[in-house]
């Protein structure tokens, strides 16, 4: 049997959630597997300007070997786009299309593809950073009502898209997934060493993050607990970098407070924290809870989304009230002055990252396309892909 073909359309610049899920899960699958197809899977992204064109996403999908070909937008709401996902998807003839972005079920709705390709949509929650966002957002309602499945990572987002007018028949439910940590490395990380209390965040600067609240709680505690002298290291980017610089500037513990971008690996930073911490006020299944479940490190999150399906108050981690900046402080402290319960909440969240396994999520998300096809096998061979890697 030839492989199942599958069209995934992104809008991806860098490796952070649904990027990183994807590569994954196209990498693990397209290897052979005594009961499951193997399955090719070819990227389909957004690019604006005259090429080359390359970013940490392209460079991610050339290092794994995954084909993609780009889509030349001008701006937002560009309708060449329906033209040029017609005469790809013509070109590619996939099995199974699946789109990861409001933006990208618009698109394949309005260019009618809906009513010729099975298709899959991954909803990954909504975001509200800008206007060009609020507007997709709003049409998404129309745009997932003609997907003939729905896949999303938590059941808070499922019961939002029932809401929505999405068939409950149509709706699954599959968290992330995560792969065992690599081996710890030695040395530091920006000067920070292990003897250093280090609270990590990792994640977007938008609001739906909650950094201001996160400063107002780090404010807190390291005000309180002098002696515990803690540093808060924020990795990442985003739209509000500057607002959240800006405060934690007036910060009384500014110069414990580190900025240091997009890093493609996570993992020193993961082996050098004390805590990680995630105080978003809304999320559906955070990668990063999943890493640092698999690298044992303690945690302290708002119970938002699929985060206790992940890591269940006082079993695995430490939740707090979405916004509730004080609470989140008084878990920073717990964490780092009771060494007994830090241990044993990272040891039973270490022990569940067995639930969530790239194997456990190829054989679900398989049986989600195979739900969609024609029950006769697939004997045709597959049609030759154009590949536009760049580097």
């Amino acid at each position: 049997m030839r492989p199942l073909n599958v069209v995934a359309i992104i809008e991806a610049y860098s490796v952070t959630g649904p990027a990183k899920n994807l590569i994954r899960f196209a990498t693990l699958a397209r290897s052979p597997h005594s009961t499951l197809p193997s399955i090719a899977l070819h990227v389909l992204s957004y690019v604006r300007g005259a090429g080359p064109h390359s970013n940490a996403f392209l460079t991610a999908l050339n290092a794994a070997g995954i084909p993609f070909t780009l889509l030349q937008e001008s701006g937002p709401l560009d309708l060449s786009l329906l033209g040029q996902l017609r005469s790809t998807l013509a070109t590619l003839q996939p099995d199974i299309v699946q789109t990861h972005s409001v933006k990208s079920h618009f698109l394949l709705r309005l260019a009618g593809l809906d009513r010729r390709y099975p298709w899959v949509a991954f909803h990954h929650g909504y975001t509200n950073e800008n206007l060009k966002v609020r507007l997709y957002n709003s049409l998404d309602r129309w745009s997932l009502r003609s997907a003939g499945r729905l896949v999303t990572v938590c059941t808070p987002f499922a019961a939002e898209l029932e809401a929505n007018g999405v068939s409950r028949s149509k709706i699954e439910v599959l968290p992330n997934s995560i792969e065992a940590a690599p081996a710890p490395s030695s040395g530091d990380f920006l000067g920070l060493s292990l003897s250093d209390n280090v609270i990590l965040h990792i994640g977007r600067f938008s609001s739906e993050k909650n950094h201001l609240g996160l400063l107002d709680a780090f404010d807190q505690f390291a005000s309180r607990c002098p002696d515990l002298a803690p540093h808060l290291l924020l990795i990442g980017d985003g739209v509000d970098r500057k607002l959240i610089e800006a405060r934690a500037a007036r910060s009384p513990h500014a110069s414990r407070i580190h900025f240091v971008g997009q890093q493609q690996d996570v993992w020193p930073a993961l082996r050098l924290a004390r805590i990680l911490t995630l105080p978003s006020l809304s999320e559906g299944s955070p990668n990063v809870i999943l890493e640092a479940m698999a690298a044992a490190l303690p945690i302290a999150a708002s119970n938002v989304g699929g985060i206790s399906d992940l890591v269940p108050h006082d079993l695995a981690a430490l939740l707090t009230p979405p916004g509730d900046s004080t609470a989140l402080a008084h878990s920073f402290e717990s964490l780092l002055r009771d060494p007994d319960l830090a241990l044993r909440l990272r040891t039973n969240a270490f022990h569940r990252v067995a639930l969530f396994t790239p194997d456990a999520y190829r054989a679900r998300l398989t049986a989600i396309y195979e739900s969609l096809l024609p029950s006769q096998p697939r004997t045709t061979a597959p049609i030759s892909r154009p590949t536009t890697s760049q580097s």
